[in-house]
């Protein structure tokens, strides 16, 4: 039996200072830019970025704050992963 669940955490994203006035005009012209534009940003301009999880920040996720999709699933490897549990769903 396999047991998955999903968390939310902080990462962050480690940039040269150099870099912080670009990346600022960056962001204001992008609102909703994510981290994968971020890297693409710095990949694109030959721009070091290193990623690390922010300690003590990883929360479990119910069903609710994940748009009522599941965040606990139970599969039982011996049948082919058949899902055995899924929470948020009746």
């Amino acid at each position: 039996m396999r047991v998955e669940y999903k968390v939310t955490c902080w990462k962050q994203i480690d940039i040269d200072d150099a870099h912080k006035a670009e990346l600022l005009i960056f962001l204001n012209e992008n609102f909703q830019a994510s981290a994968t534009d971020i890297f693409n940003w710095c990949l694109d301009r030959g721009i070091k970025a290193y990623a690390s999880d922010r300690d003590g920040t990883e929360c479990d996720m119910t069903p609710a704050e994940n748009g009522g999709r599941a965040t606990i699933e139970v599969y039982d490897m011996a049948k082919g992963d058949e899902v055995l549990f899924m929470n948020g769903k009746p």
